[in-house]
């Protein structure tokens, strides 16, 4: 693509990213440092799409506080919502019904239930090396995470992942993750947590939801990517730009066979302002 194209056209830009740790502060989840170009990005109609580990019920509130009305991708990937005629086409062969009224989505893992009765038969190997939402409840998931109650509340109201605290050692948890794959399971690694789900990462959302819009587009689109933990890898992978939010807490992953990669000074919603503007000023791109 030529960098002094202006690409102003909806759908010409998509920014897929990360909230933990980019978007969202590590520590307090504050995104007030980037809500000023957030603002700028919608009245440009460049759609930020969130790609998250967290539930349906945790992205709609925060959509909600930013005035976000665009599909997103929850729990690692394991299920892709759009708002209902989001698009002018009908894409009910690709989405189906979901639980809210105003949503179709697409599910890309086995249900929560399915994953917690492997775990179930995994603990008595791995007796006090590990925890998980669903025994820890909301008061322990707040104190685990930082959130509020009623933050917890929402993040427990998981449909097709379990996030796991891991309190043992290095090598039993390379144990464990490579037991959990061999009974079919897949493993991200978060920021915090372990994230167990089925065969789906953010990278196969991200382009299972680029192709739709592309669909809806005759011109390229330029996916944008941002991330900052191993589980964002196959996310930022998949994009055509990979911003590579700097972590307070953990190195910058290795994210392998991706060739454009912007690696920021700042971390949190800050390092998300500083590197959108500069992937959007190399492109050229209006904000």
């Amino acid at each position: 693509m030529n960098n002094t194209e202006t690409l102003t056209t909806k759908w010409h830009t998509l920014i897929f990213t990360d909230l933990d740790g980019s978007l969202l502060d590590h520590f307090n989840y504050e995104v007030e440092p980037a809500e000023q170009l957030l603002n700028s990005l919608e009245a440009q109609d460049i759609p930020v799409i969130f790609t998250t580990s967290k539930t349906f019920d945790e992205v709609l509130a925060l959509r909600t506080q930013l005035g976000n009305h665009h599909p997103f991708i929850v729990e690692n990937g394991a299920a892709i919502y759009l708002p209902k005629n989001y698009f002018p086409e009908n894409h009910s062969s690709e989405f189906s019904e979901s639980s809210h009224p105003d949503y179709l989505k697409v599910s890309l893992s086995e249900d929560r239930a399915y994953w917690l009765k492997l775990l179930q038969g995994k603990k008595p190997h791995y007796i006090n090396q590990f925890r998980h939402f669903y025994e820890m409840g909301s008061s322990g998931i707040a104190r685990a995470t930082g959130l509020s109650e009623e933050q917890a509340v929402l993040a427990n109201r998981r449909e097709y992942s379990e996030p796991i605290l891991w309190m043992g050692d290095k090598n039993k948890k390379i144990q464990f993750i490579n037991e959990m794959r061999q009974s079919g399971a897949n493993i991200e690694e978060g920021g915090r947590f372990l994230h167990l789900i089925g065969h789906c990462n953010k990278g196969k959302a991200l382009t299972f939801l680029l192709d739709i819009f592309q669909q809806q587009q005759v011109k390229p689109i330029l996916s944008i990517a941002l991330g900052d933990g191993k589980n964002d890898v196959p996310m930022l992978a998949a994009a055509e730009e990979a911003i590579l939010i700097r972590s307070p807490v953990h190195p910058f992953p290795d994210i392998p066979n991706q060739t454009h990669i912007l690696k920021t000074d700042h971390h949190g919603p800050r390092g998300w302002v500083e590197g959108i503007t500069k992937i959007l000023k190399l492109f050229s791109i209006d904000f």
